[in-house]
């Protein structure tokens, strides 16, 4: 919701009744699997983890508006071709930043992390992967409805959870992932 509005104002984004309906469903489910089947009550949502937890939201909301606004920079003829320098930017400058501070902060550390290349390796391309699909999905379409179509992780959480680590699944999970797949097929459908 947060994204959606930002967007709205910020980058003059228009969604259609049936994709606002269709994030305010997911939003509804994302609450149903968040109380585990315990009532809600207002005062639930603004004690201080909340609180934490929504401004955590609205930085990465600011940060979907960042990414879409940084594409639309790139001089580029392909969507994707922008999308794709703006990652490797974004991807750079992490490097430089966080590489930066631990070799300043925590130097002791650089040759454990050179040792476990192979694994880190894997890790790191695959989440270069998954941030390549986002920014992609940020510079081809609107940024709400990048972000209502990303809580499909619900689902492969869900199942990843339930079939690999064999967790147990509460009958208001199962709603609340239902409710949001809904909210997601009927945000596409909004965009249609």
């Amino acid at each position: 919701v947060q994204g959606a509005i930002l967007a709205m104002i910020l980058l003059r984004e228009m969604l259609s009744v049936l994709t606002w309906a269709g994030i305010a469903i997911g939003v509804a489910g994302v609450l149903i699997i968040s109380a585990r089947g315990d009532r809600l009550h207002w005062r639930q949502i603004v004690q201080p983890a909340a609180l934490c937890g929504l401004g955590a939201g609205f930085c990465f909301a600011m940060t979907s508006i960042f990414v879409k606004s940084a594409t639309q920079v790139v001089e580029a003829r392909d969507l994707v071709l922008a999308a794709l320098t703006a990652l490797v930017a974004v991807i750079g400058l992490q490097v430089l930043m966080q590489g930066g501070y631990v070799a300043l902060r925590e130097a002791a550390s650089i040759p454990k992390v050179m040792r476990s290349w192979r694994v880190s390796g894997q890790v790191g391309l695959l989440a270069a992967l998954g941030s390549a699909c986002w920014f992609t999905g940020f510079a081809t379409a609107p940024v709400a409805l990048v972000r209502a179509v990303g809580q499909v992780e619900i689902l492969f959480t869900f199942g990843f959870g339930r079939y690999y680590l064999r967790e147990a699944v509460t009958r208001s999970e199962v709603m609340g992932v239902v409710i949001v797949a809904t909210g997601v097929v009927l945000a596409l459908l909004g965009a249609i």
